[in-house]
């Protein structure tokens, strides 16, 4: 997470993903009722405390115990240290996976059963870059050093071993560019700072 913003930017741009509205009863609903925004709470705040080296003596143990404790609850594999943009929206829980040396741009919405894998060995090693306001269906699966343009639709269960173009709309297992509608109408309540 980039030092620009603060704590609270990241925190309110991920509630207005989920809500459109950033007032204290969205928090509260969106909190203690839903399990994404709720991982994505502790997530950022352990990233954030991490970075500080007053708050990772004091605070960062129990941002940390939090998330450690609804990343196995609720089946969500990502790492505090990932670097992750304003507005994560996390669909549906359980079953995502994503490798801490992963970048995620803004208004990103993650469905459930996604993997963003590395690469250990090959012309893809690494791992992913996913761009801005981009759309990733149930199932899907992108492993490597692969490059994911801004405005893109990943469809259910496709596996993309290819850099997607902006505005591409990617299904099927191997994965193929199917039009360039992008992910209009898929990625809604966008943030920006």
């Amino acid at each position: 997470m980039p030092n620009s913003f603060s704590l609270r930017q990241y925190i309110v741009s991920d509630l207005y993903r989920c809500s459109a509205r950033i007032d204290f009863k969205s928090f509260a609903r969106y909190f203690f009722f839903n399990a994404g925004f709720k991982y994505l709470f502790w997530l950022r705040c352990s990233n954030r405390f991490y970075r500080s080296p007053f708050l990772k003596l004091t605070l960062f143990p129990i941002s940390w115990f939090f998330h450690r404790r609804y990343m196995y609850k609720y089946g969500l594999g990502i790492p505090f240290m990932i670097d992750l943009g304003l507005g994560l929206k996390i669909n549906h829980f359980s079953g995502i996976i994503i490798n801490a040396k992963c970048k995620i741009g803004n208004n990103v919405t993650i469905s459930h059963g996604v993997t963003l894998g590395h690469a250990e060995r090959g012309k893809l090693e690494g791992s992913p870059i996913v761009g801005n306001e981009v759309f990733l269906g149930p199932g899907s699966k992108i492993f490597g050093n692969i490059r994911i343009g801004n405005n893109v639709s990943i469809g259910a269960n496709a596996v993309v071993n290819f850099d997607v173009p902006d505005g591409a709309v990617v299904v099927g297992c191997p994965a193929k560019i199917v039009s360039m509608n992008g992910s209009t109408g898929y990625v809604k309540n966008k943030f920006y700072a």
